[in-house]
């Protein structure tokens, strides 16, 4: 699956995460990645759990980009829209979910 995001074309995910882990733009567009547990309320959870969400966001410049990923810190006192387009996913393990895609003039999905 191809997906533009602010006119910038990624071949997918692992495109994606690439230039989120290398801090190096692509054509302008800055990729960050955080990676966050599922809540663990005990012992028991902290052993077994290993699912994580996982969320890709995207700025023009490293500032802009870094805000973001704090904003992702605490979803609750940030507005939707000062995030710009976020694609989600669950990762179990190793395993990577299906994508959640936010339907948005700034991503253009081809198959």
């Amino acid at each position: 699956m191809k997906i533009s995001i602010y006119g910038v074309r990624f071949s997918g995910r692992d495109e994606m995460i690439k230039y989120a882990q290398s801090g190096q733009p692509k054509e302008g567009l800055y990729v960050g990645i955080k990676e966050q547990r599922f809540p663990c309320f005990d012992i028991h959870d902290y052993v077994h759990e290993n699912r994580y969400t996982c969320s890709l966001v995207f700025a023009f410049d490293k500032r802009e980009l870094q805000q973001k990923l704090n904003m992702l810190e605490y979803p609750l006192m940030c507005k939707k829209e000062d995030l710009g387009p976020v694609i989600r996913w669950v990762r179990t393990g190793h395993c990577d979910g299906s994508m959640e895609i936010p339907q948005c003039k700034e991503i253009v999905i081809r198959q």
